[in-house]
This record gives C-alpha cells, structure tokens and sequence, in this order.
C-alpha cells in the first residue's frame, strides 16, 4: 500500500509540472503570434501579364502587436517562387528601402488581418509558360524600432499556371 500512495504522489507530481509546462507553451504561443497565407488571384495568367498574389497577415495573439506594414519585396517579404521542374526563380531587382521608420508601423489587434497585393511580375522573372509554385516569407526588417514583431514566418504554397 506505501508503493501505492508513492507512485501515486509520483504520478500527481509528474502530471503537475507537465499541465504547467504545457500552460507555458500556450502562453508564449498565444503572446506573439502571427500567421501569413498568401492567394493567387487567377489560378492561371497570360505570358507578360501580371501575377498578383493577394498577402494577409493576421494576428492570432490575445494581444496587439506592432507590426512593420512596409512590406517591402526582397527585404521584408520574400517570395520563394518555383517552376513544376524545381528550379527556382531567382528575383530579378530588389530596391532597398533603408530602414523603416515609426511611420511604417501599425498596431494589429487580437484577431485583426493586415492584407495587401503584390504583382509578383514586378520583381521576377516569370516569362516561360509552366507550372510554378509561390510562398511567401514575412522577415521584418525593422532597423532600430524596439517592440515590432522580428520573427520570420513562412506561408502556405500556391500553385499558377503561365501560358501564351
């Protein structure tokens, strides 16, 4: 009966730090985070045409969070373009802006989505017909601002056809 109320007391206490440690990742989890997803527009454009690719960013925090809403392709976000083949489109002009100032911040409450469109055609080359696939990488560059979102973060895949 002692072995009993020992590994009782030993499951209690195991259990305990666990649900506690779990509560900590919940917390930290719900503290800062984010979600970027990306849609095309067409699932199909025409050669020489623009490709826009509608971007959100959403909050999914309990909290605001200030966010650089620059969004600058080639510095803040990047676009990881592939064709069917594998080969991947390298950008074809990326304009520094320097660093963002507090102008370039926004505060996005709990829940609340930033969005905004994007002509990947402006900064690659996509002018073979074929089968690409896109994701999108928000990677704030925010110079010298304190308190704005920094971590990186990946989206969902898209998939577009270019034909003649």
């Amino acid at each position: 009966m002692k072995n009993f109320f020992l590994l009782l007391l030993i499951f209690i206490s195991i259990s305990w730090r666990g649900s506690e440690a779990l509560s900590n990742l919940s917390q930290y989890e719900s503290k800062n985070s984010l979600s970027i997803s990306i849609q095309n527009v067409l699932e199909e454009y025409s050669k020489n045409k623009p490709i826009d690719i509608h971007v959100s960013i959403k909050n999914l925090s309990n909290e605001t969070i200030l966010l650089n809403n620059r969004c600058s392709v080639g510095v803040e976000v990047l676009f990881e373009i592939t064709k069917s083949s594998g080969v991947k489109i390298r950008p074809k002009k990326i304009v520094y802006l320097g660093s963002p100032s507090k102008d370039n911040l926004i505060e996005l409450s709990k829940g609340k989505t930033f969005e905004f469109m994007v002509d990947i055609t402006q900064f690659y080359e996509l002018d073979e017909n074929g089968q690409y696939n896109v994701k999108a990488i928000y990677n704030p560059y925010n110079g010298d601002l304190k308190d704005v979102w920094s971590e990186e973060i990946e989206s969902n895949i898209v998939n577009f056809l270019v034909t003649e």
